[in-house]
């Protein structure tokens, strides 16, 4: 496996460091109890009002919901997620349990979740990749997710593989260092542009 850890600033908790989403996945299929601890994490992660507006749609281990939801990927995915035994589906529900109003954090919450089962995945060795590329429509119509709950993104999980049986345009991607935006470009203080540290 590529080493990809964080070359932070200051120090943060090696779960985090760890973290990254490599496209390189091996198809060694996961544990189904390990599957489960992800959405545990997912389950008992903050949302406003408690709402827990995210849903997942599952396919573990190549089974026939993993092909639905892989059929939704856009062919840039595909080439890299068919090794990945995970592909989970989130989706948020747009309005709020309690009043029927809309969520104006449902989307945030949902990336919340998927960040604290994230997470969780690497603490089992696990690595998560998120994605846009996929069709929302598609995905919708095959799962039959109601009106009021839109498609977030499809999630692919699984233990590193070999980044050389990447095709050349993604393993350069793979082997490359990390980088981020330098803290003063992202955190602020007293007004919009200041710099914290």
């Amino acid at each position: 496996m590529t080493n990809k850890k964080a070359n932070t600033i200051y120090p943060v908790n090696d779960l985090l460091a760890k973290r990254w989403s490599p496209r390189s996945f091996s198809d060694k299929k996961l544990k189904t109890e390990d599957v489960y601890s992800l959405f545990e994490a997912s389950r008992w992660t903050a949302s406003s009002y408690n709402e827990q507006p995210w849903r997942f749609v599952a396919g573990i281990n190549f089974d026939e919901t993993w092909e639905k939801i892989y059929d939704t990927l856009l062919p840039g995915n595909k080439t890299w997620a068919e090794k990945a035994p995970l592909l989970i589906l989130s989706a948020a529900s747009l309005n709020l349990d309690r009043n029927g109003k809309e969520n104006g954090y449902a989307l945030y919450d949902t990336g919340q979740a998927v960040a604290m089962m994230t997470v969780e995945a690497i603490s089992r060795g696990i690595y998560m990749h998120q994605m846009g590329g996929f069709d929302k429509t598609k995905a919708a119509e095959l799962f039959g997710i109601p009106d009021g709950f839109i498609p977030a993104a499809v999630i692919a999980g699984g233990y590193p593989g070999d980044p050389g049986a990447l095709p050349d345009n993604l393993k350069a991607s793979e082997l490359s260092v990390r980088k981020r935006k330098n803290p003063g470009e992202i955190v602020f203080s007293s007004s919009w542009g200041k710099a914290l540290y």
